[in-house]
């Protein structure tokens, strides 16, 4: 599809296998930075064979498991290994991967490197076969289901399932698994016309039996009869089974707990967030009337405008703005998307939120009120101004489309107080906190989180460190909680070393009072540690900032000792240097030590050999290039366009950095949080990327090459600003 050249051949193939299928254990990273290691001598023709085997690959898996953005962005990235790049407007890369046939479940991305070995491996048979014997096998869906399935390693694949249905929908569901074929037989049986019972094992007799109860039912439900979305036939052979457990959910069935929670509690499909006027100035009028309403007054009646396009040529037309893309977007959604039975969350500014409504009517152009003149009626209820926390904050539109954030809109609820179940998927510190909350938003692989919880539970006391950028903070934070299991500010201490940082500070001293003497003050570490002794059985985490910028022999005085998982407790107990007579003092058991590190601050000496000796470093680098940051962009709304300047650009200029061995080298990285979107819901588009450069990148590459700033400048220019 992406080439002009043969490439579904058997040498195409050959080098899939050699590469790939031969050499799986080689490499470290997620998927794709493995893939890439992997393909890196493959010829041209198998990587570009690579990336048409994931477009395949990814046309089972629906929106809400992987957004059409990111797929897009992955296979381009494999394509773009083999030298060349697919063309922007290719119809493959369209709107046929914004939906997907089924839901896999997370099993299939677990599993993707294995799904991906069945596909080769099924290549490699396919490509060895005589002409007609492939015609045969493709002209009987029965007879292709038997061969695909005795193929190395597809009785526990997805991808035959949907293989089949791929090539034969009128023979096959759109089912990923066995287990609901099962159930379909089980709960329609009088349906199957079978003189013996049925063999689950025998896998396309059990494919045969769901086709005839697709048969028998048709009669009475007509060609609409969908096994997940038709209500009677579901509710028949899925008893609760609200979120799909990857067994073959339809496309439009929700992947996670909030998106399962929105159509249950809040009985809705669409979720908006609604600007109540700047600054919240018309909300009384909204709630007095029972409105929603938005500006763009000089439009006229949204409903004349026949796409989102001549809305946009319109506001640019009369305002002037070049690329009004916002405004156009709120118009459209407002006048032609929103609907009766949609819920709004109403706002003032990014952090106040005013109200929740459903939506009971169409949209009305009003002409006779002053302003804000696009109405819909919506029931509301109040909330009488809730803050939004702060890591929680929006972006600052007058209309958005939430449905995309589940989390945070049942989070929402729970802040208001308007939901029947204010659990969370995030953790909060009311419930519990896992490894899989932590793991949301690191860009890390789940075992080298667990390897750091691990150690530090084990040893005590551990450091991150890294190159500026990467997170180091927020990895600590989300260590901290998951180690303790629950978001616990009061089991948690956060602090930061500098060169006038000392051990009074730290443990103990004799400070000024107000009225002019002197007295015995304890520091932050030894009332944390008070406090961690009067609950033993609970885990302490006290997080050091910029650990190596203090003097740390003195500010940890006799400390450096009693910090060792080993001299903990009272047994180990020591007399402080400005303890009373007779008074001891021991580090509890249950605290831990989280120190943070910046490898690029050159004015550091080297850390006290004495501190590396008790604890253990973790070096966490920058995600560019990970599956999992990729993602992470594309699904917050980053143009892909500049998702892919981002990565191709930052990998470059890292690897770049990382092999100036004399000057720099890899701990002068540049850190992907720079580019983690701050707001939910935003615009981030080349003049977002563009500002984080100017602003916040070239500062930085300046400093590093402060003698050529020719280089630096020419690193500028290829990261596309000057």
């Amino acid at each position: 599809m992406f080439t002009d050249q043969p490439i579904w051949t058997a040498s195409a193939v050959q080098g899939l296998i050699t590469h790939y299928v031969e050499n799986l254990d080689e490499g470290e990273g997620d998927f794709f930075q493995k893939f890439e290691k992997q393909m890196a001598d493959a010829p041209p023709q198998s990587v570009r064979l690579a990336a048409e085997l994931l477009w395949v690959m990814y046309l089972i898996v629906s929106s809400r498991a992987a957004s059409g953005a990111t797929k897009r962005l992955q296979i381009r990235k494999v394509f773009a290994w083999s030298g060349e790049n697919i063309p922007e407007d290719h119809w493959a890369l369209g709107e046929v991967l914004d939906t997907g046939v089924a839901h896999p479940g997370t099993a299939y991305n677990t599993h993707r490197w294995r799904e991906l070995v069945f596909f080769i491996r099924m290549l490699e048979r396919w490509m060895g076969l005589p002409r007609a014997e492939r015609e045969e096998l493709l002209a009987s869906p029965w007879v292709f289901a038997e061969w695909v399935r005795q193929v190395e390693g597809a009785a526990r694949r997805q991808l035959p399932h949907i293989l089949c249905y791929l090539l034969f929908p009128d023979s096959f569901e759109a089912i990923t698994g066995r287990r609901h074929k099962e159930e379909i037989a089980e709960a329609f049986h009088e349906l199957i016309d079978t003189d013996r019972e049925l063999d689950y094992t025998d896998v396309t007799a059990l494919d045969r039996a769901v086709l005839q109860v697709r048969e028998a039912l048709s009669a009475e439900y007509g060609e609409e009869l969908h096994f997940y979305k038709t209500k009677a036939v579901a509710e028949r052979w899925r008893e609760d089974k609200t979120v799909p457990d990857g067994d073959g959910a339809a496309p439009d069935q929700p992947q996670t707990e909030s998106e399962a929670w929105l159509r249950k509690e809040l009985k809705t499909d669409r979720v908006w967030l609604l600007a109540a006027g700047e600054g919240g100035r018309l909300w009384t009028d909204f709630e007095r009337e029972g409105i929603a309403a938005i500006g763009w007054d000089y439009l006229g009646d949204l409903s004349a405008f026949s796409s989102r396009e001549e809305i946009q040529a319109e506001i640019a037309s009369v305002s002037g703005k070049e690329n009004p893309t916002n405004d156009s977007l709120a118009c459209w959604e407002f006048g032609h998307v929103m609907a009766a039975g949609d819920v709004i969350l109403a706002k003032r500014g990014a952090s106040t939120l005013l109200a929740h409504g459903r939506v009971t009517g169409d949209y009305v152009y009003e002409e006779d009120r002053a302003e804000y003149q696009h109405t819909r009626t919506v029931d509301w209820t109040p909330v009488e101004g809730w803050e939004i926390p702060e890591d929680r904050r929006v972006a600052n539109k007058t209309l958005t489309d939430f449905t995309k954030y589940p989390n945070w809109v049942r989070k929402a609820f729970g802040w208001i107080g308007a939901a029947p179940d204010e659990t969370t998927t995030d953790g909060d510190a009311s419930g519990p906190y896992t490894l899989q909350h932590a793991m949301e938003g690191l860009f890390m692989p789940e075992q080298n989180v667990q390897h750091i919880l691990d150690t530090l539970a084990q040893m005590k006391n551990a450091i991150l460190q890294g190159p500026p950028g990467v997170g180091k903070t927020f990895v600590a934070r989300r260590l901290a909680w998951a180690l303790i299991g629950r978001k616990a500010p009061e089991n948690v201490e956060f602090v930061q070393f500098h060169q006038s940082y000392a051990y009074e500070d730290f443990i103990q001293g004799i400070r000024p009072t107000r009225t002019g003497g002197f007295e015995l003050r304890n520091g932050v570490f030894y009332r944390f540690c008070e406090r961690a002794r009067a609950r033993p059985r609970e885990p302490f985490v006290f997080i050091i900032d910029e650990i190596n910028r203090g003097n740390l022999s003195r500010i940890f005085g006799e400390l450096m000792m009693l910090i060792e998982a080993d001299k903990r407790g009272a047994n180990h107990a020591v007399a402080l240097t400005y303890a009373h007579d007779g008074e001891r003092f021991s580090v509890p058991d249950n605290v831990h030590i989280l120190g943070m590190m910046n490898t690029a601050d050159r004015s550091l000496a080297m850390v006290d050999y004495a501190l590396r000796r008790r604890f253990a470093f973790f070096s966490l680098k920058p995600a560019y290039g990970s599956e999992a940051f990729i993602e992470h962009l594309a699904d917050a709304g980053v143009d892909e366009g500049v998702v892919r300047l981002i990565d191709e650009r930052f990998r470059a200029l890292n690897k770049e950095i990382s092999e100036d061995t004399q000057n720099l080298g890899p701990g002068f990285e540049i850190g992907h949080s720079y580019f983690v979107p701050s707001e939910i819901g935003s615009s981030f588009d080349i003049d977002w990327y563009r500002s984080i450069v100017r602003t916040q990148i070239l500062p930085l590459l300046r400093e590093y090459w402060f003698d050529n700033p020719a280089l630096a400048d020419r690193h500028a220019e290829r990261l596309g600003v000057s």
